[in-house]
């Protein structure tokens, strides 16, 4: 099996089968969705038929749990075997016609593959099946060559019946009536030749025998000729065969008892012949004109005093020996076996039939016992054109010849197939590649799943020759269901490529805490499996509630704003796109707040505008040190008095200088510049409130600070 060189995303293992035959009436099922396998059957599994019958044979699929429904999406009939017993006339539904042939008794067997799509509680589930059946076809049962001798025999002497039983069903049972008043009996397994023997009176007799077969059919036949028993001048005909073919000279010996020297005279169908005396006459005859032909001859005899005699012997003629190849009603593949209808016109039967493919060994053979149509195995070997060759024999030697119209052969069935999953919305959307690489064509084609596909591209379809398929399917939740390709072409061939998609890794996570600066805690979260993308989500027992996106490497770091100090409780829960979710709870101390600085001392009660020292700031530049923002200060060398602070101009002067500064940072320095911590917050909220400072969350959940309005405060 080779795989879509053209999908370079393929996520998965493939293993495709090709479905092998299984016992009769039996399938080769893929695993039910509800855990039962459907059987493919063929209604009747076995039927018996006569010549000139035809049956309708009907694909039935068991085994169907209540709860499910079954939908078949195709169905392929073919005859994998010699069929001389009759044609199938094969449909591309659920039944098949069968005619029985008159060529010979015998089996064929009937193959039958589907695939159906079993639908149960929502789930779905490709079902492939092989069945068969077998027909039991009886020929005309029927008597060939007849016949008593030697004739003419002496009194008292031994004389046999012989002939050949075709058709039918064996074993068979023979009566032969002997024309004396006896009769007797004779047992015979297989169609073929039989013979009874019997001692005589004087007299002319004519043997009859009567055959039946195993299913009750009755056949009967008379000698072709009178058997002469006496002890005078008596005269017979023997031919080589008591059927004659046009155009095929058939030899004739007259049989002479009682006689030394006489004249003769022999009539042919066509005219007249005649011979000097002699103790041995013979003669041959070549008939131009099926029917039946007479042939007689008369003696005279002198040696002993005049005497005469006649013998005459009515015989049919068949017409010439005629074999015809047709081309298959199914495609030929390599690995595979075509019925080839063969039909034989004329000649004299039985009939040896062999045939082989034409430039390779692969051969056969076959004796059938009447002319008809029938249908030899054709088994390719090689991809590309052959021809199937075939000679016909029949009893008295004629041969006929023919090869069959160029049969394309394919290469066997080969196909690969992918596919990718990917998470979107709670559900897994599926997309898959079909490439049917040889086989057959045209080829059908069906996708199935083991849950039921909504907004779904093309799942089933047929390509005219091979080619590549492109199909998509969305299934309910976060792991993709198993799913099944079937692809069958024009010969049967079944490919079977199912596309076991790995389960998603679960969701691990690992959750550590520590006391970070002040007011914050530090988090570290590792996360291993799961379907992305990952969330976040912290609740503390001091009433923080955080959230944050967990990077795609699995490892994240943060400090969280947590607005306590002491013992706390952290409850940090993972959550995953599928809903699956890993909850970690830990403990941590978090120390207290940082002392405030200690207020300069107060001036002396004598000097003038006593009061708050505003610090001097150096530059409103800001650097990053560690976790927060800080500002370069200095303090004056001398304190100047002057009024408390104004907590809109500090924390301008704070956020205008370090735009972008979290707001934790934004209350620490704040606090260092003598505004206390309440100040701070009170006068940031109504700054956000009225637009004068912008406040967004960033990606690790921390809120970010930037004065909007300019002017001065």
């Amino acid at each position: 099996m080779r795989a879509c060189g053209w999908f370079g995303w393929v996520l998965v293992t493939i293993v495709a089968v090709t479905v092998a035959p299984p016992m009769p009436g039996g399938a080769v099922p893929v695993r039910s969705a509800a855990g039962v396998d459907p059987v493919l059957e063929i209604a009747p599994t076995s039927w018996w038929m006569v010549p000139a019958n035809a049956s309708v044979f009907r694909a039935v699929w068991t085994g169907i749990p209540p709860e499910c429904n079954l939908t078949s999406d195709w169905y392929r009939w073919s005859t994998p075997g010699p069929t001389v017993g009759g044609v199938l006339n094969a449909t591309d539904d659920a039944t098949a016609n069968f005619s029985a042939a008159t060529v010979a008794s015998g089996t064929t067997e009937l193959e039958l593959r589907s695939a159906a799509t079993e639908a149960c509680s929502g789930a779905q589930t490709a079902v492939v099946g092989t069945a068969f059946a077998n027909v039991s076809v009886d020929a005309p049962l029927a008597i060939l060559n007849a016949t008593a001798g030697p004739n003419p025999e002496a009194t008292g002497t031994v004389a046999g019946f012989s002939g050949t039983v075709a058709g039918g069903w064996p074993p068979y049972v023979l009566r032969v009536t002997w024309d004396d008043g006896t009769v007797g009996w004779a047992n015979l397994s297989a169609p073929g030749p039989f013979s009874l023997a019997h001692r005589y009176a004087a007299g002319r007799y004519v043997p009859s025998v009567v055959v039946a077969d195993a299913d009750g059919l009755v056949a009967n036949a008379t000698a072709a000729e009178p058997l002469t028993v006496g002890d005078g001048l008596e005269a017979a005909i023997a031919p080589s065969s008591y059927t004659a073919e046009v155009g095929v000279p058939d030899a004739f010996r007259v049989a002479v008892l009682n006689g030394t020297a006489y004249s003769w005279a022999e009539v042919c169908e066509e005219g007249t012949d005649v011979a000097a005396a002699g103790s041995d006459p013979a003669l041959n005859c070549t008939f131009e004109h099926p029917g039946r032909a007479t042939v007689s001859v008369s003696l005279d005899q002198f040696a002993t005093g005049p005497a005469n005699t006649t013998a005459s012997l009515s015989l049919p003629v068949e017409g010439p020996l005629a074999v015809s190849v047709a081309a298959p009603g199914a495609p030929a593949e390599v690995g595979g076996t075509t019925a080839v209808p063969v039909t034989l016109a004329g000649g004299v039967p039985p009939f040896r039939l062999t045939w082989s493919e034409v430039g390779n060994r692969s051969a056969g053979a076959t004796t059938v016992y009447a002319d008809g149509t029938l249908e030899l195995p054709f088994a390719p070997v090689e991809p590309g054109e052959d021809d199937l060759s075939v000679v016909a024999v029949d009893a008295v030697g004629a041969t006929a010849a023919a090869v069959s119209p160029d049969l394309p052969v394919a290469a066997p069935l080969d196909a690969g197939d992918a596919a990718r999953s990917e998470l979107a919305g709670g559900a897994t959307r599926v997309l898959g590649a079909l490439s049917i690489l040889a086989g057959a064509a045209p080829f059908e084609w069906d996708v199935s799943a083991t849950a039921a596909a909504s907004d779904a591209g093309p799942l089933t379809g047929s390509l005219a020759a091979p080619g590549d398929v492109v199909w998509n399917a969305t299934f309910p939740g976060a792991e993709p269901p198993n799913v099944t390709v079937v692809v069958v072409d024009a010969a049967g061939s079944v490919w079977v490529g199912s596309l076991v998609f790995p389960p998603t890794p679960p969701l691990r996570a690992q959750v550590r805490t520590a006391a970070g600066a002040t007011g914050l805690l530090d988090l570290t979260v590792v996360t291993t499996g799961g379907v992305p993308p990952v969330r976040l989500w912290v609740n503390t027992s001091a009433g923080t509630a955080w959230n944050a996106t967990v990077p795609a490497d699995g490892d994240g770091k943060w400090a969280v704003p947590v607005d306590a100090s002491g013992n706390l409780t952290v409850s940090a829960t993972v959550v995953d796109a599928a809903g699956r979710a890993v909850t970690n709870t830990s403990h941590v101390v978090l120390p207290p707040p940082a002392a405030a600085p200690t207020p300069p001392p107060p001036p002396a009660p004598s000097a003038p505008n006593e009061g708050w020292v505003a610090p001097l700031v150096v530059s409103a530049a800001c650097v990053a040190v560690g976790v927060g923002v800080w500002r370069l200060r200095r303090h004056a060398p001398a304190p100047t008095p002057s009024p408390p602070p104004d907590a809109r101009g500090v924390l301008r002067q704070i956020i205008h200088a370090c735009d972008g500064v979290d707001r934790a940072t934004v209350e620490l320095l704040a606090e260092e510049d003598g505004l206390p911590v309440e100040s701070a917050r009170a006068e940031l909220d109504r700054l956000i409130a009225d637009g004068t400072v912008r406040s967004e969350v960033g990606s690790n959940g921390v809120e970010i600070l930037a004065w909007a309005n300019l002017e001065a405060p």
